[in-house]
């Protein structure tokens, strides 16, 4: 069994997905650049990722701006597909809606 990371934050923002991208990028992850919108990773909700792994944890930004109730982004960060997941989960969302609390143009929804 293999304990591992996982997180999510779920908010909404009137800045493009590009926009918010860049921001939790300067102020979270050490200036690495979101990218991949063209790759369609979600077939229908627009989404960009880190390329680079952090702590072996793939980044991944999805959604919409705007404040009605199907507009919405969600951060993830998760291990990449085919690593063990059968052991301990440490969840890290609430962690990162503490880090969020920061950026005042978002609102945090609950999960």
């Amino acid at each position: 069994m293999i304990p591992y990371l996982a997180g999510t934050v779920a908010f909404q923002s009137s800045q493009t997905l590009e926009e918010v991208g860049k921001l939790i990028s300067e102020r979270l992850i050490g200036g690495l650049k979101f990218e991949g919108k063209e790759e369609y990773i979600y077939e229908e909700i627009p989404a960009i990722y880190i390329s680079e792994l952090i702590l072996g944890l793939r980044v991944i930004l999805s959604g919409y701006s705007g404040f009605d109730e199907e507009e919405w982004f969600e951060l993830k960060l998760g291990p990449l597909r085919g690593v063990p997941q059968n052991g301990e989960k440490y969840d890290l969302s609430a962690y990162l809606e503490t880090l969020f609390s920061d950026f005042h143009d978002f609102k945090i929804l609950d999960n």
